[in-house]
């Protein structure tokens, strides 16, 4: 039978270890490259022209990687992550939003889903002119209804939103945070006709009034515990608290009649 050898990195004091689990936690996700049409999920968004792509397969945060080397290394960083000090209770999404597409790809998950308190989305929009998105301020698929379903499946699925049952136990956020940004830098638009920062102000204003409202609705009871933050480009950001036990009426009846659930 071969002699299986022991990893270098446990030949490495454990104050050193542990700096490298410290790194492999806040370590970015890795872009995945193309993948095949048999490694995407697509479902159609509830009453909206949107469609949801997403990929099949689990992300792999790196501290996965490790943990998946040998039993000792699996045991100590398990131990690690059980001191939540060690780790940043936070995760980051990339929305591509190709109307009526929306690509949904992580970039961070700094820890379990279990300890999960804050999610930040990042909205990509390729076409800040798309008609559709700058019609009217009341429009309900100005990227919400989209973005909302992302938000339930995350909560009853976890990072793994293709997973095909859900979780026995749904997942809670403290507070959900969404930087809006066109997927085209506005630099290199300076030759479009039209004002790309305009079209990107005036779909963060939409949007900031479309989830104040949201907040006010009741219908995050369950998924957001304490509030809403919307930055826009410049860095500014804007805090919108949930409502739970007490929600306007108005406005729950303004998202619930055209579906929203």
């Amino acid at each position: 039978m071969p002699h299986l050898c022991q990893p270098r990195l446990l030949e490495m004091c454990q104050e050193v270890r542990d700096t490298i689990f410290k790194y492999a936690i806040e370590d970015e996700l890795q872009a995945p490259t193309a993948s095949t049409d048999s490694n995407i999920s697509s479902v159609k968004a509830q009453r909206s022209g949107w469609t949801l792509h997403y990929d099949k397969k689990p992300p792999g945060p790196v501290y996965m990687n490790l943990m998946l080397t040998n039993r000792q290394l699996h045991q100590e960083i398990q131990t690690y992550l059980a001191h939540t000090s060690h780790y940043c209770p936070s995760a980051e999404m990339i929305l591509e939003a190709s109307r009526p597409d929306l690509t949904i790809q992580w970039s961070r998950l700094s820890c379990p889903p279990e300890h999960i308190h804050d999610l930040t989305f990042h909205v990509r929009v390729s076409n800040l002119f798309d008609p559709a998105l700058n019609s009217t301020l009341y429009q309900h698929d100005v990227l919400l209804r989209p973005i909302y379903e992302v938000l339930k499946r995350f909560a009853t699925h976890g990072p793994f939103v293709g997973r095909a049952k859900p979780l026995a136990q749904p997942l809670r956020l403290r507070t959900v945070k969404f930087v809006i940004a066109s997927a085209i830098p506005l630099e290199d638009m300076i030759h479009v006709y039209g004002s790309p920062q305009t079209q990107l102000d005036m779909l963060h204003s939409r949007l900031l009034l479309l989830l104040t409202r949201f907040a006010r609705s009741g219908l995050l009871a369950g998924i957001v515990i304490e509030k809403i933050i919307v930055l826009s480009d410049n860095g500014k950001a804007v805090e919108i608290e949930v409502s739970h036990t007490l929600w306007n009426e108005a406005d729950y009846v303004f998202f619930s009649n055209v579906g929203f659930q």
